[in-house]
């Protein structure tokens, strides 16, 4: 092949590139993108035969109105610098290879190329703009070594170009050179200190649609959200894996027939501790307990972020952090980039939490015929009960146990609740949040509908929770002996989600570190890493100083011993955890214990019957707590502390005692 055709086809490659980088660009648009793209391919045909289509004078002309056309863009239609530069330069390069001939318009098309990319890293946070830059990376230096080539046979003054071909060490080399390009270049973004300018700092004008968070809902409104498999967040704990997480959202205090809506609007400004975090409230004396979690969030289209149950500390680079009045939390401004913060929460509810009169509202259902009916059914259902945790139980069980889930219920829309109660009896998460709300208000127990997700899926690549679209969810929160309990009424839906595939994950994880390594990358993490590196080292050095040191006297041969013994002992630990973690994954010894005890009452679990539906089913204290502690040894994967397990032993012995 000629080297003339090296050349002419190293240039689309690195062109190509460019296409796909500004691709990334938000407010670009996948049309114009393809127009251009396609405009280009047509030029290769031009190339290829030695034509050259745009002359000087022509290019002149063309560029010209190309400046034209960006200022029109900049100020007229898109409004973004870097969405109208990004494409002014996919233009130019378009016209550009159609007037290939010196080098000097392969290296401007090069160069159109690098501005694309640098408008992309701008205004992109995906992970495949890395791949783009690294084959940038290593087309470019091969384009060099060619171009270098060709410019001596140039200078040489012949005429027509050799036919070369460039062997196995010829790329290996380029391959070579091309890491350790890479790899420099990753030192230096590691190791040089950051700072934001502004200058082409972009925030994503494409954030993700969710739903449920406004100040005003729709009964279905979450529906459409839950066949979306769009990852919304990532969730890591910290200290522990716990069992089921709920995300909370946003929270809503009155019903109308038909939307849900807040009455209760008192937002407090929460003022950053001298420790970096916002304290919500006090940790009530449960901090070796609470639950530590750090989340990635998404570019979305709403100012919430999400807490797990019982949040009293958040962490973050925010520079404003506003509660309402129902404990959720909002920025100064919707997330327009992708956020980490960390959350801390207590594992049981605090008394310190009043309930305002609205959360008793039952205007609707005292101004409505069928208010009648839901007041009847709720007393019912909770009878002459007066405690008011087993009341808000019987109603969570009744709805869990007589009502069929699914996404397309039978109503009008007009009357959603009372379609739902009397008629279809089917209904997704709303409905069945919205029911046990309104029949617990009618039955005097002060409650609220909560927005937010549920944990997701666990990645065992990362050790993190991967939350989707599709876990979009809603509960009640009910005000008992003045604290807030969460109820799920929802009963499971009966289709098993898909489990992600390995390829999946491991692109998940990529992502995962991509976002928080590359993106998040602060000056906080820069200090982090150097006091991590010159710990290391000062190690290191006080090794090598003296490799032979320690066994020249008695002192230093015990010393070896005991680091020997130390290194031993840590392997056989490190071994029994392993095996602990094995053994933990089965059921724990005190489960099983339970249900023997309930056996020999007649008490059994049917097949179809989960552990927590067989605790609600029971309506017993010491079921529902070993029930708990089930779950968050069985499904959590981690061990609970001792004073934990007494109290099971406690639980289990009371159970032993009682003849209900």
């Amino acid at each position: 092949m000629k080297l003339s055709s090296y050349t002419i086809l190293i240039t689309y490659f690195i062109a190509s590139l460019g296409y796909l980088s500004v691709y990334l660009v938000d407010g670009v648009g996948a049309p114009f993108v393809a127009a251009t793209g396609a405009l280009a391919a047509s030029s290769l045909y031009f190339n290829l035969k030695g034509r050259k289509v745009v002359h000087d004078l022509l290019w002149n002309i063309l560029a010209a109105a190309v400046l034209a056309f960006f200022l029109t863009d900049y100020f007229v239609l898109s409004g973004s610098l870097i969405t109208a530069a990004s494409r002014m330069l996919t233009l130019l390069l378009s016209l550009k290879l159609f007037g290939l001939g010196r080098n000097s318009d392969y290296l401007l098309v090069f160069s159109l190329v690098f501005f694309q990319i640098l408008a992309a890293a701008a205004s992109t946070v995906s992970l495949f703009f890395f791949l783009l830059l690294a084959l940038f990376v290593l087309s470019g230096i091969w384009a060099m070594i060619m171009f270098t080539v060709r410019k001596d046979w140039q200078d040489s003054s012949r005429k027509e170009l050799p036919a070369v071909e460039f062997g196995w060490p010829f790329f290996i080399s380029v391959i070579v050179v091309s890491f350790v390009s890479i790899a420099v270049t990753l030192l230096l973004f590691f190791i040089i200190p950051r700072m934001g300018l502004g200058l082409m700092d972009r925030k994503t004008d494409n954030p993700l649609k969710v739903t449920g968070f406004s100040d005003r809902i729709d009964l279905g409104s979450i529906a459409p959200f839950k066949t979306d498999s769009t990852v919304i967040m990532r969730v890591e704990a910290l200290n522990r894996r716990p069992g089921l997480i709920y995300l909370r959202g946003s929270a809503f205090d009155h019903y109308d027939g038909v939307s849900w809506s807040k009455k209760v609007k008192k937002d407090a400004l929460v003022k950053r501790s001298p420790d970096g975090r916002f304290y919500l409230k006090a940790p009530g004396g449960m901090e070796s307990r609470s639950l530590a979690l750090k989340i990635l969030l998404e570019p979305i289209d709403t100012d919430y972020i999400f807490t797990s149950t019982g949040a009293y500390a958040v962490e973050g680079n925010f520079s404003n952090l506003w509660a309402e009045a129902s404990g959720a939390l909002r920025l100064p401004a919707p997330p327009y980039s992708t956020i980490e913060y960390r959350v801390w929460s207590n594992p049981a509810p605090l008394n310190d939490a009043p309930a305002s009169p609205q959360y008793l509202d039952t205007s609707y259902i005292d101004g409505t015929p069928e208010g009648v009916k839901i007041r009847e059914l709720a007393g019912s259902i909770v009878g002459d009960e007066k405690d008011g945790l087993k009341k808000a139980r019987a109603v969570e069980a009744y709805l869990r146990k007589n009502f069929r889930y699914t996404l397309n219920p039978k109503t009008d829309g007009k009357k959603p609740l009372e379609d739902f109660l009397f008629r279809s009896k089917e209904g997704f998460c709303e409905h069945y949040a919205t029911a046990m709300a309104v029949m617990l208000r009618a039955a005097g127990i002060p409650s609220r509908v909560v927005n937010g997700y549920l944990q997701g899926q666990w990645s065992d690549l990362g050790g993190y929770f991967i939350v989707r679209q599709s876990d979009a969810h809603s509960w009640v929160e009910a005000n008992i002996g003045g604290a807030w309990v969460t109820f799920d009424p929802t009963p499971p839906s009966g289709v098993t989600p898909a489990k992600p595939s390995r390829l999946f994950l491991y692109l998940d994880y990529m992502r995962l570190k991509w976002d928080r390594y590359i993106i998040q990358f602060s000056l906080a993490d820069q200090g982090r890493l150097a006091q991590n590196i010159e710990g290391r080292a000062s190690g290191l050095l006080a090794i090598l100083k003296k490799p032979t040191g320690l066994f020249r006297s008695s002192t230093g041969r015990v010393v070896v011993i005991i680091v020997l013994s130390a290194a031993a002992v840590s392997v056989i630990l490190s071994l029994r955890r392993i095996a602990g973690a094995k053994r933990r994954s089965k059921t724990p010894d005190f489960y099983i214990e339970m249900t023997r005890i309930l056996k020999k009452r007649g008490i059994q679990r049917r097949p179809d019957e989960t552990p927590l539906e067989f605790a609600l089913r029971l309506n017993n204290r010491e079921v529902s707590f070993i029930t708990g502690a089930y779950h968050e040894q069985r499904y959590g994967g981690a061990g609970t502390d001792k004073d934990f397990m007494e109290e099971v032993k406690k639980t289990l012995e009371g159970l032993k005692n009682t003849r209900r």
